[in-house]
């Protein structure tokens, strides 16, 4: 396959349960590393650094093959049940820059993707020449192949085309992480969402709609998933890249941009969660390693390094 890059990159597009202790008990000594918030939990679940699916940090470029192998599993061994088989991609074979001669992936659309293109639909026009859009990413620069599709920074994915995906290229995310200590049994606690589609238990979040910023995208999917009207602007980003995705494609993937609240007792008080209509069920879940190593996607990433920020905030 020719692979061509594009030079046509500007500015990044902003799409226009057992845990931890409320409070140090009088044995203990305030300001410890052990008593901050996420620090047990941390401990618990073991930090980005111990795993393979932790994302790199903000701002590094993603495209080296020991990061692609590492984050970029699900992308080639998941998949929805509407996809085709994906193409087997070996580690050794996961970056465009390795030769793979055998390789013949599906090229899939998903009908409702292509129903919702045009001006007033959500998705890409069929043709990737009819984008006129620059094919940027948080990643850094996007090669294209022969037909000038963009091409997954990360690598092979298996499949061609866009799949679920609305648009070429990256799809953008926004996911907020929204914690707190139980009152009853002091663990420290995320506010969770369970997904209709895949039966998992996720992140609140959801997609960047086209002019939004991304702080408005993290309240408003809270809103609708959760119930709970909840201001982002305050919250810390963690991470800002690739999104380790089972509905990602060679030519179409997800980014996202997921930032952090810890709540206060109060704060967490006045909630009332409630499943919206994205949602099986909603949940504040005790973030053992049982149940963070069970999250959609590469959530379980994110997550630590959330715990890893809180620790060391």
């Amino acid at each position: 396959m020719k692979i061509v890059r594009d030079a046509r990159i500007g500015p990044l597009e902003t799409p226009t349960t057992p845990g931890l202790p409320a409070t140090p008990t009088p044995s203990e000594t305030p300001g410890r590393t052990a008593d901050r918030p996420g620090a047990k939990a941390l401990a618990a679940i073991g930090g980005p650094s111990t795993r393979n699916d932790a994302p790199p940090a903000i701002g590094r470029y993603q495209t080296p093959a020991k990061t692609a192998v590492s984050t970029h599993i699900k992308a080639r061994t998941e998949k929805p049940a509407s996809y085709p088989d994906r193409f087997p991609v070996p580690d050794a074979k996961v970056t465009w820059t390795k030769p793979y001669p055998e390789y013949a992936p599906a090229d899939f659309v998903a009908a409702v993707v292509l129903a919702n293109a045009g001006p007033k639909g959500w998705a890409d026009p069929p043709e990737v020449k009819d984008v006129s859009r620059p094919m940027n990413s948080y990643t850094g620069p996007v090669g294209k192949d022969e037909r000038g599709r963009p091409l997954n920074p990360m690598g092979r994915t298996g499949i061609e085309g866009r799949g679920l995906l609305g648009r070429w290229g990256a799809n953008y995310a926004a996911d907020p992480i929204v914690t707190r200590t139980n009152p009853k049994t002091h663990e420290l606690e995320m506010l969770a969402i369970r997904r209709k589609d895949s039966g998992e238990w996720a992140i609140p979040g959801g997609m960047v709609d086209e002019g939004e910023e991304v702080s408005a995208t993290l309240a408003r999917e809270f809103l609708e998933e959760t119930g709970v009207n909840l201001s982002m602007t305050d919250a810390k980003l963690v991470f800002r890249g690739y999104a380790d995705d089972p509905r990602n494609t060679d030519n179409a993937w997800m980014e996202t941009t997921v930032k952090h609240k810890h709540l206060s007792a109060d704060e967490a008080s006045k909630m009332e969660p409630k499943a919206g209509d994205d949602a099986a069920a909603v949940a504040w879940m005790p973030l053992t390693p049982a149940n963070v190593g069970k999250l959609y996607g590469n959530h379980s990433a994110f997550v630590r390094l959330a715990m890893q920020s809180l620790e060391s905030s």
